[in-house]
């Protein structure tokens, strides 16, 4: 079993949550969105909003990428967003 990869994605904080940016690390989205990576950590940890430089309201999805099947069953716990991926 490997380890999980984990990906961030600012979604619009409206009735549809469209994603608008994707990044690797925290501060990789930060950079994406134009705000400091304290933000994004603020909303990952507090499942908060933040508002970007332009007034964008959004929030920030932490999501787990299983490398097979039996991963999807051992994440538990919080809640996550499970996506399988076929290698």
């Amino acid at each position: 079993m490997q380890k999980p990869k984990i990906v961030y994605i600012a979604v619009d904080d409206d009735d549809y949550e469209l994603p608008f940016a994707v990044g690797d690390t925290m501060r990789e989205l930060a950079e994406a969105v134009g705000v400091s990576p304290q933000n994004i950590r603020d909303c990952v940890r507090n499942r908060g909003r933040g508002v970007t430089p332009l007034h964008h309201t959004y929030r920030v999805e932490k999501i787990r990428l299983a490398s097979d099947v039996e991963d999807i069953a051992d994440f538990g716990g919080d809640i996550t967003v499970n996506v399988y991926v076929q290698l």
